[in-house]
């Protein structure tokens, strides 16, 4: 009679991760093979013994998991320049355009005020505004007053949003280890002569080691 117990190969994988606060799990380990367990034999006599063979086989120990993969990060968002030059401030000079050109400045609804400094006397305006992106507009208008002339400067920056981290992959589940081999007797109790069986022990094959998660991007 021969009982053979596989151990399939082949690998499952982990749960991925499903949103940007989880990480990919990790793999389950594989489970050690069979061992063989042993085999004896007690007669008084055997003929033709060396017709008897046993296979004393550990099993296959199992495949550990992929580890799951991780969830990418968000892109920031940014701005185009077509975009750019419509939400600029609109002038025409910044010598000869009038103070109020400048201050009433307002960007789009979307765009909500943080920071509004005027000051007319010192020729200094700073505003900045954020969006529901967390984008960010920084905006300045400034004179140099000198002796003779004013030299205006005007600055204005849109400062894309920021992207998000892409999570982590799971760790790998390692493989089983292999299942050990048995021992093999034949004799005769009563004298202890053992019997010339052929006798075949193999230890099993270790599974394979899964694969790490991919980290999200």
């Amino acid at each position: 009679m021969i009982i053979i117990i596989l151990s399939r190969p082949g690998k499952s994988k982990a749960k991925n991760a499903e949103n940007s606060s989880e990480d990919g799990s990790d793999g389950k380990h594989g489970c050690p093979g069979y061992s063989s367990g042993n085999f004896y034999l007690n007669a008084k006599e055997m003929i033709n013994p060396s017709l008897l063979s046993v296979y004393l086989n550990g099993g296959r120990g199992q495949d550990g998991d992929d580890g799951g993969d991780g969830y990418n990060g968000v892109n920031g968002i940014g701005i185009t320049e077509e975009d750019l030059k419509k939400l600029c401030v609109d002038y025409s000079s910044l010598y000869f355009n009038w103070w109020d050109t400048f201050k009433k400045y307002s960007p789009p609804k979307k765009w909500t005020a943080k920071t509004t400094k005027w000051d007319k006397s010192n020729q200094f305006g700073y505003e900045e505004y954020e969006d529901e992106n967390k984008r960010k507009i920084i905006y300045s208008f400034a004179g140099d007053v000198g002796y003779f002339y004013t030299t205006y400067h005007l600055y204005f920056m849109v400062q894309g949003s920021n992207g998000t981290m892409g999570t982590q992959g799971g760790k790998n589940g390692t493989g089983g280890e292999g299942g050990y081999r048995g021992n093999a007797v034949a004799e005769d109790p009563e004298t202890g002569e053992a019997f010339a069986i052929n006798i075949y022990r193999n230890m099993g094959e270790n599974g394979l080691n899964g694969l790490v998660g991919t980290s999200g991007r």
